[in-house]
């Protein structure tokens, strides 16, 4: 399970957030991918490609560095989400074209610059995507860019579609064009409160407790209600006036989408604990990538500006304790 929203601060600076939720037995790492390393699909469909574009972000641990959420020097996200009994990839692989489910992402923040290039380079080189033994991965792929443009890819009967996403936000199945109709069942939340409602001149019907206007937004961590949490709180929230105040914006609303270890059981024999594994903020302006971890909320920032002279592939740290300062000294 995967939850995506996105926000625009009043600097023009904007940022994209995912929280990463799978089973508590996936393993995560941060790599850096300078411009020019080399890659090549394990699809055996012979297609490889020189990364024109340096990225960071998150992969999957014994995947070859292929980043499954980050960013670009562009300004480019993307992001893999899970997208159970509706991705529809291709039947065969395609010599120099098909790619798996996991390498999608990093061959787009390797090639292009914005969404309209992602469009572009998929329709130009005919990719699709074709699953790969071992690693058969239902996804599909929200992306944006510095310019606060967002869309959704899926693979529809073997073919990448770019879906326009115009609420900034993802999470999981059913497929994207349903979750935009499913919002028109909750245009009623409102942040201010609903006013009293008085019964035939006789009595008044108060409410005594703040918060009201939310009345009905689904709570639970199913897909279709995430996305609704997404979309109408990012919507609601007042714009950050710096890009310092929307990360903790981001972060503040991807809690909401926070899984404890033991409240959620999925996986197919409904054996895996669900967690969130990881949550990560993504600056398009600044080029910086900000993560914490389900072990470790202590926020982490990569400056991918400041490595952009890098040739060699670089790892950061993906925590797994609590950081916690003592500030026992300072009391006066």
């Amino acid at each position: 399970m995967c939850t995506g929203l996105s926000l625009m601060c009043k600097d023009s600076t904007f940022l994209t957030g995912r929280a990463m939720m799978f089973g508590n037995e996936s393993n995560f790492e941060g790599v850096f991918n300078p411009a020019g390393k080399n890659f090549t699909s394990l699809t055996l469909s012979g297609f490889s490609w020189q990364s024109r574009y340096a990225s960071v972000g998150m992969f999957v641990s014994g995947t070859l560095d292929f980043i499954v959420d980050g960013m670009n020097e562009k300004g480019l996200v993307c992001g893999g989400f899970y997208f159970s009994d509706f991705s529809q990839y291709a039947d065969s692989v395609t010599k120099d074209k098909s790619v798996g489910p996991l390498e999608l992402c990093q061959l787009l923040l390797s090639s292009c610059a914005d969404i309209e290039d992602v469009g572009k380079f998929i329709a130009d080189n005919g990719i699709d995507v074709h699953n790969i033994p071992l690693l058969n991965v239902p996804l599909h792929w929200p992306v944006f860019d510095a310019a606060g443009n967002a869309a959704v890819i899926e693979s529809v009967d073997g073919k990448l579609i770019v879906k326009d996403n115009p609420v900034g936000s993802c999470t999981n199945s059913p497929n994207f064009e349903w979750h935009l109709e499913n919002l028109s069942n909750y245009t009623h939340l409102q942040a201010a409160n609903w006013p009293e409602k008085i019964f035939n001149d006789k009595f008044t019907a108060k409410v005594s407790w703040p918060g009201n206007g939310l009345s009905g937004m689904p709570g639970d961590f199913s897909s279709p209600s995430r996305f609704v949490r997404a979309a109408y709180l990012s919507n609601l929230l007042s714009s950050p006036e710096s890009y310092e105040d929307g990360v903790t914006a981001i972060f503040h609303l991807l809690s909401t989408s926070d899984v404890p270890e033991g409240v959620e059981i999925g996986g197919s024999d409904n054996n895996s604990l669900e967690i969130t594994n990881f949550s990560s903020c993504c600056d398009t302006k600044n080029m910086y990538y900000y993560y914490c971890t389900y072990e470790d909320r202590t926020l982490r920032r990569i400056s991918l500006n400041s490595l952009l002279e890098k040739k060699e592939t670089l790892r950061f740290p993906f925590p797994d304790s609590q950081t916690i300062i003592d500030v026992t000294p300072t009391v006066s």
